[in-house]
Protein backbone atom coordinates (compact mmCIF):
# COMPACT_ATOMS: atom_id res chain seq x y z
CA UNK A 1 0.00 0.00 0.00
CA UNK A 2 1.17 3.55 -0.78
CA UNK A 3 1.07 6.38 2.27
CA UNK A 4 -2.18 7.84 1.96
CA UNK A 5 -3.15 11.41 2.19
CA UNK A 6 -6.56 12.83 2.88
CA UNK A 7 -8.81 16.33 2.18
CA UNK A 8 -8.52 18.35 4.78
CA UNK A 9 -12.08 19.32 6.39
CA UNK A 10 -11.92 23.35 7.64
CA UNK A 11 -14.07 23.93 10.43
CA UNK A 12 -14.90 27.78 10.98
CA UNK A 13 -14.89 28.70 14.70
CA UNK A 14 -15.49 31.77 16.38
CA UNK A 15 -11.91 31.68 18.16
CA UNK A 16 -10.23 31.03 14.93
CA UNK A 17 -8.48 32.76 12.78
CA UNK A 18 -6.06 32.48 9.55
CA UNK A 19 -3.05 30.62 10.83
CA UNK A 20 -4.08 27.50 9.32
CA UNK A 21 -3.12 29.27 6.08
CA UNK A 22 -0.16 31.34 7.36
CA UNK A 23 1.41 29.06 9.02
CA UNK A 24 1.04 25.64 7.67
CA UNK A 25 -0.11 26.38 4.00
CA UNK A 26 -3.67 25.43 4.47
CA UNK A 27 -5.81 26.69 1.45
CA UNK A 28 -8.74 28.14 3.57
CA UNK A 29 -11.63 29.71 1.90
CA UNK A 30 -10.86 33.34 1.01
CA UNK A 31 -12.92 35.02 4.16
CA UNK A 32 -13.73 34.04 7.42
CA UNK A 33 -12.22 32.56 10.61
CA UNK A 34 -11.42 28.59 10.65
CA UNK A 35 -9.98 27.46 14.03
CA UNK A 36 -9.39 23.41 12.86
CA UNK A 37 -8.44 21.95 10.02
CA UNK A 38 -9.51 17.84 10.48
CA UNK A 39 -6.30 16.09 8.86
CA UNK A 40 -7.70 12.62 9.53
CA UNK A 41 -11.21 11.87 11.02
CA UNK A 42 -13.45 8.86 11.33
CA UNK A 43 -16.27 11.13 12.80
CA UNK A 44 -19.71 11.15 11.54
CA UNK A 45 -19.30 14.92 11.32
CA UNK A 46 -16.97 14.48 8.56
CA UNK A 47 -15.69 11.06 7.33
CA UNK A 48 -12.42 11.48 5.55
CA UNK A 49 -12.03 11.25 2.11
CA UNK A 50 -8.88 10.03 0.38
CA UNK A 51 -7.30 12.97 -1.86
CA UNK A 52 -4.74 10.85 -4.08
CA UNK A 53 -3.22 7.68 -5.77
CA UNK A 54 -5.76 4.30 -6.17
CA UNK A 55 -8.14 4.67 -3.30
CA UNK A 56 -9.04 8.42 -4.12
CA UNK A 57 -12.42 9.51 -3.54
CA UNK A 58 -12.25 6.47 -1.25
CA UNK A 59 -13.76 7.60 2.33
CA UNK A 60 -11.84 6.60 5.27
CA UNK A 61 -14.77 4.10 7.15
CA UNK A 62 -14.74 2.60 3.67
CA UNK A 63 -11.19 2.02 3.93
CA UNK A 64 -10.83 0.67 7.16
CA UNK A 65 -13.39 -1.49 6.47
CA UNK A 66 -11.46 -3.05 3.68
CA UNK A 67 -7.91 -2.85 4.72
CA UNK A 68 -7.89 -2.45 8.67
CA UNK A 69 -5.85 -5.06 8.90
CA UNK A 70 -3.19 -4.41 5.97
CA UNK A 71 -2.95 -0.80 7.40
CA UNK A 72 -2.94 -1.18 11.76
CA UNK A 73 -0.74 -3.83 10.93
CA UNK A 74 -0.54 -7.23 12.98
CA UNK A 75 1.59 -6.18 16.11
CA UNK A 76 -1.80 -6.27 17.72
CA UNK A 77 -5.58 -7.06 16.81
CA UNK A 78 -6.69 -3.37 14.67
CA UNK A 79 -9.95 -1.57 16.27
CA UNK A 80 -13.31 -1.71 15.01
CA UNK A 81 -12.40 1.96 13.41
CA UNK A 82 -9.64 4.30 12.74
CA UNK A 83 -9.27 5.27 16.53
CA UNK A 84 -7.63 9.09 16.08
CA UNK A 85 -9.19 12.33 14.78
CA UNK A 86 -6.14 14.17 13.96
CA UNK A 87 -6.19 17.82 13.39
CA UNK A 88 -4.89 21.27 13.62
CA UNK A 89 -5.74 23.93 15.97
CA UNK A 90 -5.60 27.78 15.20
CA UNK A 91 -6.83 29.47 18.57
CA UNK A 92 -7.14 33.22 17.45
CA UNK A 93 -9.50 33.92 20.45
CA UNK A 94 -10.02 31.16 23.84
CA UNK A 95 -11.81 28.13 23.14
CA UNK A 96 -14.08 28.27 25.75
CA UNK A 97 -13.44 26.85 29.12
CA UNK A 98 -14.53 23.52 28.77
CA UNK A 99 -14.48 19.85 29.74
CA UNK A 100 -14.71 16.62 27.67
CA UNK A 101 -16.19 13.52 29.01
CA UNK A 102 -15.20 9.86 29.74
CA UNK A 103 -17.41 7.11 28.30
CA UNK A 104 -19.76 6.99 30.46
CA UNK A 105 -20.30 10.86 31.27
CA UNK A 106 -20.66 10.58 27.25
CA UNK A 107 -23.50 8.01 27.52
CA UNK A 108 -25.29 10.57 29.81
CA UNK A 109 -24.80 14.03 28.54
CA UNK A 110 -23.72 13.63 24.85
CA UNK A 111 -26.01 10.54 23.27
CA UNK A 112 -24.18 9.15 20.38
CA UNK A 113 -20.50 10.35 21.18
CA UNK A 114 -17.75 8.71 22.96
CA UNK A 115 -15.30 9.64 25.58
CA UNK A 116 -12.57 11.81 24.70
CA UNK A 117 -9.07 12.31 25.65
CA UNK A 118 -6.82 14.30 23.76
CA UNK A 119 -2.75 15.63 23.30
CA UNK A 120 -1.76 19.13 22.34
CA UNK A 121 1.80 19.65 20.91
CA UNK A 122 2.16 23.39 20.43
CA UNK A 123 3.38 24.87 17.26
CA UNK A 124 3.20 28.14 17.46
CA UNK A 125 2.22 30.78 20.16
CA UNK A 126 2.31 34.36 20.01
CA UNK A 127 3.75 36.52 23.37
CA UNK A 128 1.01 36.65 25.90
CA UNK A 129 -0.79 33.42 24.72
CA UNK A 130 -2.03 31.23 27.48
CA UNK A 131 -2.95 27.39 27.84
CA UNK A 132 -5.28 26.11 30.73
CA UNK A 133 -4.93 22.61 31.24
CA UNK A 134 -6.81 21.63 34.24
CA UNK A 135 -7.83 23.14 37.79
CA UNK A 136 -5.26 24.34 40.38
CA UNK A 137 -5.10 21.98 43.32
CA UNK A 138 -7.61 22.26 45.73
CA UNK A 139 -10.44 23.68 43.64
CA UNK A 140 -13.43 21.09 44.25
CA UNK A 141 -17.36 21.98 42.57
CA UNK A 142 -18.50 24.79 44.88
CA UNK A 143 -15.40 27.01 44.83
CA UNK A 144 -15.72 26.37 40.44
CA UNK A 145 -19.25 26.62 40.88
CA UNK A 146 -18.61 30.16 42.72
CA UNK A 147 -16.15 31.49 40.29
CA UNK A 148 -18.23 30.37 37.73
CA UNK A 149 -21.40 32.89 38.89
CA UNK A 150 -18.53 35.70 39.30
CA UNK A 151 -17.17 35.40 35.90
CA UNK A 152 -13.73 34.97 37.23
CA UNK A 153 -13.03 31.10 36.16
CA UNK A 154 -9.61 31.87 35.84
CA UNK A 155 -8.58 32.07 39.34
CA UNK A 156 -9.44 28.18 39.61
CA UNK A 157 -7.43 27.43 36.62
CA UNK A 158 -3.75 26.16 35.91
CA UNK A 159 -2.28 28.18 32.99
CA UNK A 160 0.92 29.31 31.73
CA UNK A 161 2.18 30.43 28.33
CA UNK A 162 3.23 27.75 25.86
CA UNK A 163 6.17 27.44 23.75
CA UNK A 164 6.60 25.59 20.36
CA UNK A 165 7.36 22.29 21.06
CA UNK A 166 5.15 22.01 24.33
CA UNK A 167 3.04 18.42 24.36
CA UNK A 168 0.50 18.44 26.97
CA UNK A 169 -2.00 15.26 27.48
CA UNK A 170 -5.67 16.09 28.66
CA UNK A 171 -7.48 13.00 29.70
CA UNK A 172 -11.59 13.10 29.51
CA UNK A 173 -12.60 15.12 33.09
CA UNK A 174 -9.71 17.64 32.30
CA UNK A 175 -11.08 21.63 32.90
CA UNK A 176 -9.36 22.82 29.99
CA UNK A 177 -9.39 26.17 27.48
CA UNK A 178 -6.36 27.82 25.00
CA UNK A 179 -5.70 31.10 23.16
CA UNK A 180 -4.57 34.42 22.57
CA UNK A 181 -2.69 33.35 19.57
CA UNK A 182 -1.69 29.65 19.62
CA UNK A 183 -1.39 27.10 17.09
CA UNK A 184 -1.69 23.62 18.26
CA UNK A 185 -1.62 19.80 16.46
CA UNK A 186 -4.06 18.10 18.52
CA UNK A 187 -4.62 14.05 18.41
CA UNK A 188 -7.99 13.09 20.30
CA UNK A 189 -10.85 10.06 20.34
CA UNK A 190 -12.81 10.41 17.65
CA UNK A 191 -15.66 12.12 19.49
CA UNK A 192 -16.80 15.72 19.02
CA UNK A 193 -18.36 15.91 22.95
CA UNK A 194 -17.73 19.32 24.29
CA UNK A 195 -19.38 20.63 27.63
CA UNK A 196 -18.95 24.28 27.61
CA UNK A 197 -18.69 25.94 31.33
CA UNK A 198 -18.08 29.43 30.24
CA UNK A 199 -17.52 31.00 26.94
CA UNK A 200 -15.86 34.24 28.05
CA UNK A 201 -19.42 36.38 27.94
CA UNK A 202 -19.10 36.42 24.18
CA UNK A 203 -21.49 36.45 21.29
CA UNK A 204 -22.00 33.76 18.76
CA UNK A 205 -22.49 34.53 14.27
CA UNK A 206 -25.85 34.81 15.27
CA UNK A 207 -25.38 37.58 17.81
CA UNK A 208 -26.43 35.12 20.50
CA UNK A 209 -24.15 33.23 23.49
CA UNK A 210 -23.53 29.86 22.52
CA UNK A 211 -24.99 27.28 24.55
CA UNK A 212 -23.34 26.64 28.46
CA UNK A 213 -23.49 23.11 29.58
CA UNK A 214 -22.57 24.04 32.97
CA UNK A 215 -24.38 21.41 35.26
CA UNK A 216 -23.22 18.62 33.22
CA UNK A 217 -19.65 20.02 32.52
CA UNK A 218 -19.35 20.30 36.58
CA UNK A 219 -20.56 16.16 36.52
CA UNK A 220 -18.05 15.16 34.06
CA UNK A 221 -15.19 16.61 36.31
CA UNK A 222 -12.33 14.69 37.43
CA UNK A 223 -11.90 16.29 40.18
CA UNK A 224 -8.73 14.00 41.45
CA UNK A 225 -6.86 14.99 37.93
CA UNK A 226 -4.95 17.88 39.16
CA UNK A 227 -3.42 20.41 37.02
CA UNK A 228 -1.59 18.70 33.44
CA UNK A 229 1.46 20.09 33.81
CA UNK A 230 3.53 20.68 30.41
CA UNK A 231 6.60 18.36 28.82
CA UNK A 232 9.04 20.92 27.60
CA UNK A 233 11.14 19.27 24.65
CA UNK A 234 14.36 20.31 25.34
CA UNK A 235 16.19 17.75 22.92
CA UNK A 236 18.89 18.55 20.34
CA UNK A 237 18.26 19.88 17.21
CA UNK A 238 17.87 16.75 15.35
CA UNK A 239 16.91 12.94 15.63
CA UNK A 240 13.89 11.37 17.36
CA UNK A 241 12.27 11.59 20.73
CA UNK A 242 8.94 10.50 22.26
CA UNK A 243 6.85 13.76 23.62
CA UNK A 244 3.88 11.73 25.32
CA UNK A 245 2.32 8.56 25.87
CA UNK A 246 -1.09 7.74 26.68
CA UNK A 247 -3.43 4.32 26.57
CA UNK A 248 -4.44 5.75 23.60
CA UNK A 249 -1.95 7.33 21.27
CA UNK A 250 2.09 7.80 21.54
CA UNK A 251 3.70 11.18 20.13
CA UNK A 252 6.84 11.44 18.55
CA UNK A 253 9.09 14.36 16.95
CA UNK A 254 11.74 13.78 14.33
CA UNK A 255 14.04 16.97 13.64
CA UNK A 256 16.04 16.45 10.62
CA UNK A 257 18.77 18.98 9.79
CA UNK A 258 19.29 19.65 5.81
CA UNK A 259 20.44 16.53 4.64
CA UNK A 260 19.77 14.40 7.23
CA UNK A 261 18.02 10.84 7.06
CA UNK A 262 16.18 9.11 9.37
CA UNK A 263 15.20 5.38 9.28
CA UNK A 264 12.32 4.20 10.21
CA UNK A 265 13.31 0.58 12.11
CA UNK A 266 11.24 1.71 15.12
CA UNK A 267 8.14 2.23 13.40
CA UNK A 268 7.73 -1.08 11.26
CA UNK A 269 4.83 -3.62 12.00
CA UNK A 270 2.37 -0.89 12.61
CA UNK A 271 0.44 2.04 11.52
CA UNK A 272 1.55 5.97 12.33
CA UNK A 273 0.13 9.19 10.68
CA UNK A 274 2.58 11.75 10.21
CA UNK A 275 2.80 15.67 10.36
CA UNK A 276 4.92 17.95 8.49
CA UNK A 277 5.12 20.91 11.08
CA UNK A 278 8.29 22.60 9.74
CA UNK A 279 9.83 22.39 6.37
CA UNK A 280 9.42 19.34 4.30
CA UNK A 281 10.42 15.93 3.99
CA UNK A 282 10.50 13.11 1.59
CA UNK A 283 9.16 9.38 2.69
CA UNK A 284 11.32 6.31 1.25
CA UNK A 285 9.23 3.62 1.08
CA UNK A 286 10.67 -0.04 -0.82
CA UNK A 287 8.73 1.26 -3.55
CA UNK A 288 9.10 4.86 -4.29
CA UNK A 289 9.57 8.14 -2.66
CA UNK A 290 6.53 10.72 -1.83
CA UNK A 291 7.19 14.54 -1.14
CA UNK A 292 5.57 16.05 1.51
CA UNK A 293 5.14 20.24 2.15
CA UNK A 294 4.63 21.78 5.33
CA UNK A 295 0.82 21.24 6.81
CA UNK A 296 1.46 17.90 5.07
CA UNK A 297 -0.81 15.01 7.25
CA UNK A 298 0.21 11.35 5.48
CA UNK A 299 -1.27 8.01 7.07
CA UNK A 300 1.70 5.18 6.67
CA UNK A 301 0.07 1.66 6.73
CA UNK A 302 1.87 -1.04 8.55
CA UNK A 303 2.14 -2.70 5.22
CA UNK A 304 3.92 0.06 3.04
CA UNK A 305 7.74 -0.62 3.77
CA UNK A 306 8.16 2.52 5.08
CA UNK A 307 12.04 3.06 5.03
CA UNK A 308 13.24 6.69 5.60
CA UNK A 309 12.41 9.80 6.09
CA UNK A 310 14.98 12.58 4.83
CA UNK A 311 15.30 16.32 4.50
CA UNK A 312 16.04 17.23 0.86
CA UNK A 313 15.10 21.01 1.61
CA UNK A 314 17.72 23.80 2.70
CA UNK A 315 16.47 24.43 5.96
CA UNK A 316 15.10 22.52 8.97
CA UNK A 317 13.19 19.91 8.96
CA UNK A 318 10.12 18.71 11.60
CA UNK A 319 7.82 15.88 11.93
CA UNK A 320 5.24 14.40 14.29
CA UNK A 321 4.46 10.75 14.22
CA UNK A 322 1.01 9.53 16.19
CA UNK A 323 1.60 5.68 16.82
CA UNK A 324 -0.84 3.30 18.63
CA UNK A 325 0.07 2.64 22.38
CA UNK A 326 2.72 0.04 23.67
CA UNK A 327 2.00 -1.85 20.25
CA UNK A 328 5.63 -1.13 17.96
CA UNK A 329 8.24 2.38 18.01
CA UNK A 330 9.70 2.16 21.45
CA UNK A 331 11.52 4.84 23.32
CA UNK A 332 15.06 5.11 21.22
CA UNK A 333 18.42 4.65 23.76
Amino acid sequence: MEPIVFHPFFRPQIWGGRRLAACLNKPLPPEGQYGESWEISPHPLHVSVVAQGPWAGTALDELWRRHAEQIWGNLTAPPDAFPWLVKFLDCEDFLSVQVHPDDAAADRFCPGERGKNEAWVVLHAEPGSVLYTGLLPGIDAAALRQALDEDAVERCLFGFHPRPGDSIYLSAGTVHAAGGGVLLAEIQQPSDATLRLFDWNRTGPDGRPRPLHREAGLAAVDWTAGPRNVRRDEAPDSGHAVLLESPFFRIHRIRLRPGDRTDLALFRGGMSVWTVIRGEAELQTAQDRYRFALGSTVLVPAVCEARAWENPGREGATLLAYTPPGSHAARPD
